[in-house]
């Protein structure tokens, strides 16, 4: 999964790129926190915009679940949702989105 800073940052995007053609070149799964949390993802960090604040976690583990849900039910397995992670706002488990 690639990380995701409060701050634009050459070598967090350089080093997110290598994670990008990894993924690619392993044909593994990819989860793109940097892409997922948006052009101006402040919003999720601490002041010192590299550690996640409460709201910010609690999406990057809504993603997480909702990744491991979608490739769960891929595979022909179920999952109840409700186990990783309980509805609350502002996150929605139809679409697994953030709502900005």
């Amino acid at each position: 999964m690639t990380q995701p800073l409060g701050v634009d940052s050459k070598s967090e995007r350089l080093f997110n790129a290598v994670i990008r053609r990894v993924a690619a070149t392993e044909a593994a799964q990819l989860i793109d926190l940097e892409d997922e949390l948006g052009s101006n993802p402040q919003w999720a960090f601490l002041r010192d915009n590299i550690h996640l604040n409460n709201l910010g976690s609690a999406a990057v583990g809504a993603l997480i679940a909702c990744r491991i849900q979608r490739t769960l039910i891929q595979t022909g397995k179920s999952i109840n949702p409700n186990v990783l992670f309980s509805e609350k706002p502002p996150f929605s488990l139809e679409d697994c989105s953030i709502d900005r």
